[in-house]
């Protein structure tokens, strides 16, 4: 197992938002399962990326747990973009403060679409969630990449390879 890798300030930073995240997972037979996330957090010893109740059921069955992670985080405006490449932990309800927290990420999301001209209602629709099914896809981070277009896309910034 490779060793666990910790953001630098600034991609905490940018993983706090607004960014879109979409997760893979080795499903069934090491067939990716892809599936959006609706915001991003990076607490402790690892990497949270909220689900919803929708988006939750593209991940069935659930993986073991150890199984191989990527997730994929990026900023509309400025296509800045990062690949976190991990280990699955494990599935949970999202707290009260997560709740909190992701109603902010939510706004500060649809004013990031706004500007790069997705309109509001369709940007809410794509960001909205049933706060009772919200989902917490854990995994601990062993590798990331900058995959922001230009000559440095692919160059790995932390971790084994």
């Amino acid at each position: 197992m490779a060793a666990q890798v910790y953001p630098s300030p600034d991609l905490a930073r940018f993983l706090e938002g607004p960014i879109t995240a979409v997760l893979a997972v080795a499903g069934p037979g090491g067939i990716p399962v892809i599936t959006r996330g609706i915001a991003c957090q990076w607490r402790g010893d690892e990497v949270g990326i909220f689900l919803n109740g929708l988006d939750r059921t593209m991940i069935d069955p659930v993986p073991p747990l150890g199984a191989s992670v990527a997730g994929v985080m990026c900023r509309p405006t400025s296509l800045q973009t990062y690949q976190i490449k991990g280990r699955f932990l494990g599935l949970r309800d999202a707290d009260a403060g997560e709740q909190h927290w992701l109603l902010g990420a939510v706004e500060r999301m649809v004013v990031e679409f706004q500007k790069v001209d997705y309109p509001e209602p369709q940007s809410r629709a794509y960001l909205g969630y049933d706060p009772a099914l919200l989902t917490v896809f854990r995994y601990r981070p062993e590798a990331i990449f900058d995959q922001t277009p230009g000559p440095q896309a692919g160059r790995q910034i932390a971790g084994a390879a």
